[in-house]
């Protein structure tokens, strides 16, 4: 796996980054949603969704979904 993310998508408070590993010759791609929050150590991302965030994080990964197709049948 790359030391960063190939590609991130925000909507709204949800943020998708997408992470490619080769494996076999081929590329395997993973999407991490998070939802950024403050800390007393500043900004950090939080997989743990609230009910609001919910259709939001469908929409981010449905993005996600899409730009993966989109690069693997390119």
């Amino acid at each position: 796996m790359e030391k960063n993310p190939i590609h991130e998508l925000k909507w709204g408070p949800i943020k998708a980054a997408i992470w490619e590993g080769k494996c076999n010759g081929g590329s395997r791609y993973v999407v991490i949603a998070s939802r950024p929050h403050k800390s007393d150590h500043g900004w950090i991302g939080t997989c743990s969704l609230r009910r609001e965030d919910f259709m939001v994080s469908c929409k981010v990964i449905d993005e996600a979904y899409r730009w993966i197709w989109k690069r693997q049948t390119s």
